[in-house]
């Protein structure tokens, strides 16, 4: 069940996440590994200057967790996480949401 979680949790995220539109920098960092991080700074609680070095930099994981909350992605990802836990008839935790 551990391999499952980050999957699900990633396949519920990633659709929502904006697209690259138009000529701009190219992603540095996969947004994956992105929104791993979000994950652990929501279930540890931690300081973003605290996240472990395995992670992008502190600085690039709260500039997007900023920004998708901004624009709307950490509400879309709590409506489908609560659809989806509702499908699984549950309330364990098996999904988190940006928040």
């Amino acid at each position: 069940m551990g391999v499952v979680k980050p999957i699900l949790q990633w396949e519920l995220v990633h659709p929502l996440l904006p697209r690259k539109v138009g000529k701009g920098r190219n992603q540095e960092v996969p947004l994956r590994e992105i929104v791993n991080a979000i994950f652990y700074w929501l279930r540890t609680g931690y300081q973003w200057r605290d996240l472990p070095h395995d992670f992008p930099p502190h600085d690039t994981v709260f500039y997007h967790y900023n920004k998708w909350t901004k624009n709307g992605v950490e509400r879309r990802t709590h409506e489908r996480r609560a659809y989806v836990r509702r499908g699984f008839g549950t309330t364990d935790g098996l999904l988190v949401g940006l928040r």
